[in-house]
């Protein structure tokens, strides 16, 4: 779930047709127990060192149960059977 679902969501909510097509995804399956599609979810994050050098750069995509982390500076991968 991110700020990418919200705009989907309120058309949802409201029974607004889309108009084209959305990144995002309608949550109201969610709370209504009603079967929601399976997606990826994927993330990236980075911090700067005091000198202005990247710290580290992480990528990571989860599919609600398996959760792989890449460390692209280091190319050191992680996975997670969570």
């Amino acid at each position: 779930m991110g700020l990418i679902d919200l705009l989907p969501t309120v058309l949802g909510l409201t029974r607004t047709p889309l108009t084209s097509r959305l990144d995002g995804e309608d949550l109201v399956p969610l709370v209504t127990d009603k079967a929601a599609n399976h997606r990826v979810l994927l993330s990236d994050t980075w911090h700067y060192e005091a000198d202005g050098r990247i710290g580290s750069e992480l990528v990571a995509a989860y599919d609600g149960r398996y959760k792989a982390v890449l460390e692209r500076g280091r190319h050191f991968l992680t996975a997670l059977d969570l």
